[in-house]
């Protein structure tokens, strides 16, 4: 019937058209046409009502909720198709799931893991999974200023169901009911996607585990980023939680904002035909291209920055409602933004030991997934135009690895805006390097590895040029010798002088020195230093212009890191990817020894790379390595993820 009450209307039009209706008759007939088909089509489109799902492990998980707005990503799926489709193959999609057969990574059933002496049961029973534990309530040795904390739950081990899991793409975690509330706690294992095995939480991230209680809250940690629209809806008397979430996963809302008044204005298919052909930007909807640089950075920053709430009315609603920040809005109203180590200054001694360590001391973070921070920080954002959209996409990209823009993994990200550089000529007489060597790679240069996440090195997202007061006066390693491990910091300056006039300032000692900078920061640097240049030995490039055997007794010195798991895995990684140290490094709890004895098994060669750590070729003066890694940096390090 509606099919044909939409056909006559259209005879109408074309009858009306024939006829040579005036212009007042025409508009008359459209309207009349318009106001059917689209009360037609609302009423046969619009989005089902919120309804709980008929899993009963929904009462122990959040709740998909349709509050302020929000519909979730399925309205959008029958007018942006391709947009749906796209941002479906995204890690931002994956990011929180609930368990199924479907979404599971990790090998599961049958699994049985150990930590700080408590075993973990992993089972499967059709398409749910359980975990048999000890009860994580049950925590005699949890303290607080060294005093033991009580508990008053004395039961040993519970059965519970895993409910819910964080990533997808490196590294996947998951989360089992608390039964307390909606509230979720998390299983202290990670499950390493590429390598396809478990290790335990602590050491996935760059923390020291003591102290640390074994289960995080998911509300706590994970919510406000990771799902779209959540709400903790903590109860003020008992503290529990009744989470709600529009949905699961970084999610269409959550960049263009809540498309519940988009949605019915163009769920007439002739208002939105109207819109496509005048090009005007949809009404009650946000799209980060539209926007200004700063107001389009702010939608990616409202979760990839470093932020605290900002008043005592923003932060109740945080815990109840949830935050107040929506695509368009201004960031800085609601959000203090940690880019600087004085904006630390208001936070307690005990805090400040973990919001430091994000930063490098001059303020450039060195947290990846932070990259607000570091756009803030640079001359091109400040120019008014590049942001965040200037090389990445959300729908059109090469592929969900970064989700760069096609062309992106090469210079044409940086020709965007200096075009000087396009032919070969111009880009070798200014990297010194051939044009299609890495060294001739921009952001190889301007966005080195200097920040640090997921077990690897990762770029920085501030653009800036090698200099030595970098690595002088602040620690980071440069782009130089992040490449040239083998080389030291004098080295480095002799070139930049050379080739791009900047003065060599360096201390009597490091000018001296002919100790590589690399194998420096590898044995005297703090958590985070060590790690990335653990990690960087592991590159091809390095490798190539460094050489890679002389790694291998540096590496087994730091893969029994006493403070940081974080740097053992790393360092174990990276060995077990030399040839000959493929077994040691991974297999063995202790085998620094022997990786000592293999490597000096080898055939004797000069190994520049560990200058002033060998007596001669061949022979290591082992009593100097070790008196440097007792050196080594202890400062508390938490590079929050």
């Amino acid at each position: 019937m509606e099919l044909v009450l939409v056909f006559l209307l259209a005879m109408l039009g074309l009858g009306l058209y024939s006829r040579g209706a005036g212009r007042t008759e025409m508009i008359f007939a459209i309207a009349i046409s318009a106001a059917v088909i689209g009360a037609i089509w609302s009423r046969s489109t619009a989005p089902p009502k919120a309804g709980s799902p008929h899993d009963p492990a929904s009462a122990e998980r959040p709740l998909k909720s349709r509050e302020g707005g929000y519909l979730s990503s399925d309205a959008c799926r029958s007018c942006h198709p391709a947009e749906y489709a796209s941002w479906q193959k995204s890690y931002h999609r994956t990011m929180t799931q609930v368990v199924t057969p479907e979404t599971m990574l990790a090998d599961w059933d049958g699994t049985v893991l150990e930590i700080r002496g408590r075993e973990y049961r992993l089972e499967q029973v059709d398409d749910r999974y359980w975990v048999d534990m000890i009860d994580p309530e049950y925590n005699p040795e949890r303290r607080y200023d060294g005093r033991p904390i009580a508990s008053g739950n004395t039961t040993e081990r519970i059965r519970q169901r895993v409910v819910q899991s964080t990533g997808s793409h490196h590294q996947q975690i998951f989360w089992f009911s608390s039964g307390y509330g909606r509230e979720l706690y998390l299983l202290p294992f990670t499950w390493l996607v590429s390598e396809s095995r478990w290790i335990p939480y602590d050491a996935s991230l760059m923390w020291r585990p003591e102290g640390r209680h074994l289960t995080e809250e998911w509300s706590r940690v994970c919510l406000p980023c990771h799902s779209t629209a959540g709400q903790p809806r903590r109860d003020s008397a008992s503290k529990e939680l009744d989470t709600h979430v529009s949905e699961l996963g970084i999610a269409c809302e959550a960049c263009h904002g809540p498309a519940e008044e988009h949605a019915a204005r163009y769920r007439n298919p002739l208002r939105r035909s109207w819109q496509y052909a005048t090009d005007t930007e949809g009404a009650s909807i946000v799209n980060p291209a539209n926007l200004d640089a700063l107001a389009s950075a702010q939608v990616c920053g409202q979760c990839h920055s470093h932020n605290t709430l900002k008043g005592r009315a923003e932060n109740r609603r945080g815990a109840t409602t949830g935050r107040s920040f929506r695509p368009g809005d201004d960031l800085n109203r609601t959000r203090v933004i940690h880019n600087r180590p004085e904006d630390n200054d208001f936070l307690s001694p005990f805090q400040r030991y973990s919001e430091d360590s994000i930063s490098w001391p001059d303020g450039m973070v060195r947290t990846a997934g932070r990259d607000y921070h570091g756009i803030l920080e640079t001359p091109c954002f400040a120019g008014g135009e590049y942001n965040c959209l200037s090389c990445h996409s959300m729908h059109n990209y090469e592929d969900r690895d970064d989700q760069l823009k096609p062309g992106m993994r090469s210079n044409a990200a940086c020709l965007q805006c200096h075009p000087e550089f396009e032919t070969k000529a111009s880009l070798e007489a200014h990297t010194h390097h051939a044009d299609d060597s890495t060294g001739s790679l921009c952001y190889d240069c301007h966005m080195p590895h200097s920040s640090y996440a997921l077990l690897k090195g990762v770029r920085s997202h501030t653009l800036n040029s090698p200099n030595l007061e970098e690595s002088v006066e602040f620690g980071r390693p440069n782009a130089c010798n992040l490449c040239h491990l083998d080389q030291t910091l004098a080295w480095t300056g002799e070139i930049l002088e050379r080739w791009y006039g900047q003065e060599a300032s360096l201390p009597e000692e490091a000018g001296t020195s002919v100790r590589s900078a690399a194998v420096d920061w590898l044995l005297e640097g703090d958590a985070a230093q060590r790690g990335l240049i653990a990690w960087a030995m592991s590159k091809e490039e390095a490798q190539a212009a460094s050489g890679s055997r002389w790694m291998a007794p540096l590496l087994g010195r730091v893969m029994n890191d006493p403070e940081y798991p974080a740097v053992s895995m790393i360092a174990r990684k990276t060995l077990s990817s030399l040839p000959g140290f493929e077994d040691v490094a991974v297999t063995e709890p202790d085998a620094h020894a022997r990786v000592l004895e293999r490597w000096q098994s080898l055939p004797v060669q000069e190994e520049p790379g560990i200058r002033g750590y060998q007596r001669q070729p061949g022979e290591l003066d082992t009593e100097a390595i070790d008196a440097a890694y007792s050196r080594r940096d202890r400062r508390h390090v938490n590079v929050a993820e």
